[in-house]
């Protein structure tokens, strides 16, 4: 379908999609876009709602093959509006990207990563180099069997919090409307079997189509719209059923509060990224605190998935029900 100016668009979710979707649509003249989010943005359970996301520079080659094109030409916007963007711009700083590995299978990931271009990159193979990428004191360790690389610019972090709520903010200016609470958390999408060309279609388990038509949010509100964006990271499996495609992912953190005086010697660190161990930032400014973090997975050896990991949301919300049986 044709999507004009003047249709009604929902997107489910105040985050990192859901707040840039919006600005983008109210930028190019789309003025009748709401948001639906559970919470006030960001969501406390939002992945966006952070300090620390890696941010590595992109461009493209006419030497891509067709899928590395189209990745890397999205990679390419995406560090035009980090480097140019007035919303987007003061949120990525610029300090710089260590990576590192022990094991032979895990550097030949980063051999992998970092093949083009290879000029980018210097190599850190010692203690003494990996030591040497940060201010003295902020690295003591004997760093054995550590190996990897260094790239001092075209890479750094992103106060991903600081740029949602920019986004939002700005999307407001421009229209947009954010509803929060129970009157935006969104609880069942509703379709319809009619076959109007304007709305968007789903596809039922028997193979047929259906219309979706909107949704409805806690409050019992209906909310309908002409197209309708998910946007709702993992509690998008609580809405329609992926069929396994969604790979929600935790992460393991450990946060240490630091006085004011060993927080500005952390200022403008590089990232350091073991991809078997972790990584750890600087610390944020706002609460003087460094994290470590360690990914976490639901799958096992071969692929295999162990259980569809469910959100929060969905586990409170089982559990006060049990409470209320009881």
């Amino acid at each position: 379908m044709m999507l004009l100016h003047d249709n009604s668009i929902l997107i489910i979710g105040g985050g990192t999609w859901g707040c840039s979707i919006a600005l983008e649509l109210a930028r190019n003249g789309y003025g009748n876009v709401t948001v639906l989010n559970s919470e006030e943005v960001p969501s406390s359970i939002a992945a966006g709602n952070d300090l620390n996301k890696i941010m590595e520079e992109g461009s493209h080659s006419e030497d891509d093959t067709d899928a590395a094109y189209a990745w890397n030409r999205l990679h390419t916007l995406c560090t035009r509006a980090w480097l140019e963007d007035p919303t987007y711009k003061p949120y990525y700083h610029r300090t710089g990207y260590v990576m590192a590995a022990s094991s032979d299978p895990a550097y030949a990931v980063l051999l992998e990563d970092i093949k083009v271009p290879e000029d980018e990159y210097e190599n850190v193979n010692s203690a003494e180099e990996f030591r040497n990428t940060m201010p003295k004191g902020v690295l003591t360790g004997d760093f054995k069997i550590w190996r990897g690389f260094s790239k001092q610019s075209g890479a750094g972090w992103v106060f991903a919090k600081g740029a949602i709520l920019a986004a939002k903010n700005e999307a407001e200016k421009l229209g947009v409307r954010f509803i929060t609470g129970q009157k935006g958390e969104v609880v069942e999408l509703l379709f319809s079997n009619n076959d109007q060309p304007d709305l968007i279609k789903a596809e039922k388990d028997d193979g047929s189509r259906r219309t979706l038509e909107g949704v409805k949010t806690a409050d019992g509100t209906i909310h309908k719209a002409n197209i309708t964006i998910l946007a709702s990271g993992a509690n998008a499996e609580l809405l329609f059923d992926f069929k396994g495609q969604l790979r929600p992912t935790a992460w393991t953190l450990a946060h240490i509060r630091m006085k004011p005086s060993k927080a500005e010697l952390y200022k403008n660190l590089p990232i350091l990224f073991h991809i078997e161990k972790g990584f750890f930032m600087e610390p944020s400014a706002q609460t003087q605190k460094i994290g470590d973090k360690v990914t976490g997975t639901i799958y096992k050896a071969g692929h295999a998935i162990i259980s569809l990991s469910k959100p929060v949301q969905q586990w409170y919300q089982q559990s006060k029900h049990m409470a209320m049986a009881v």
